[in-house]
This record gives structure tokens, sequence and C-alpha cells, in this order.
């Protein structure tokens, strides 16, 4: 089987995952433009930029999905 059936509590992580991220990106670009807009020159690399709402995204699903299956063996 080459894929893999996405369990519920995995899917709801991943959504969660993917709004982190994009408020992160939203706050950087947001942050960028700011300081761009008074001196004229970026703060914040694209390529920084990029790899930071990644790493947010594969950090925070990670620890979400660890969060909700410790929850699950709870009950």
């Amino acid at each position: 089987m080459l894929f893999k059936a996405i369990k519920s509590v995995d899917q709801k992580s991943t959504s969660q995952a993917f709004f982190i991220s994009w408020v992160t990106w939203g706050v950087l670009i947001l942050i960028n433009v700011s300081y761009e807009g008074f001196y004229e020159t970026p703060l914040i690399s694209s390529l920084l930029l990029f790899w930071s709402g990644l790493i947010v995204f594969f950090l925070s699903d990670f620890l979400l999905k660890i969060h909700a299956r410790r929850r699950v063996k709870a009950h």
C-alpha cells in the first residue's frame, strides 16, 4: 500500500499546524514589510521566511500529534 489512511487525530493536528505556520508567516511578513517601509531594506530574507515557516509547520505538527496521542491514551 503506497498511501496509508490518515487518522482523524493526525488530520486535526496537521490542520492546526497549517494554521500555526500561516499565522507565523503572516506575522513575519508583516514585520518584514513594516521594517522595509521605514528603512528601505528587508529585515528578513525570503529564504529565511520560507525555512522558518516550514520548520514551524513540521515542529508544531510533530508536537501536536504527540500531545493528541497522549490525550487519547489517557482516556
